[in-house]
């Protein structure tokens, strides 16, 4: 899933809680991953326009250090342990939960060949073959129930 839906499903859930703590943790498994792949290519002078940030349907695009730390930040048992993490530094807040939510919801919106999602990692490599999230379909069917869940949320429908 785009992470402006990850981010805007979180928000939702965690409505009556601190939003802005559940947007951070419901992005961060790919901004942990994917945010340092681009700056690092940014920083390299390899990123002129926008185009060249796309990788254009091949997953070799990506470094293979970014494969694996996609496979370290979409897996539950890695989750839990940073939940824990933060919870011993900061205390316990239920919008750290917004990553399992993250990692749950990329389970059937990914291929296996593209950043398919190892929930189990890194005591297995069981990958669910899902669909992608990057056709119209999927991004139609995904914000109209963003939308719906928006007004469920703000005027009680």
């Amino acid at each position: 899933m785009d992470d402006i839906a990850h981010v805007l499903w979180s928000v939702v859930i965690y409505y009556h809680y601190n939003w802005y703590l559940a947007a951070l943790f419901g992005v961060l498994p790919d901004v942990l991953v994917f945010a340092p792949f681009y700056l690092i290519k940014f920083m390299k002078g390899n990123i002129k326009t926008v185009s060249d940030t796309k990788p254009k349907g091949d997953i070799r695009f990506y470094n293979r250090w970014v494969t694996r730390l996609y496979d370290a930040t979409h897996g539950v048992p890695i989750a839990i342990l940073v939940i824990a993490f933060c919870t011993l530094v900061w205390g316990y807040h239920i919008e750290y939960w917004a990553m399992i939510i993250h990692i749950i919801v990329d389970i059937p919106s990914h291929e296996r060949n593209w950043f398919g999602t190892r929930i189990f990692w890194p005591f297995s490599k069981y990958q669910f073959n899902g669909g992608s999230w990057a056709t119209r379909d999927f991004m139609l069917a995904n914000y109209t129930c963003i939308a719906l869940a928006y007004m469920v949320r703000l005027f009680g429908f």
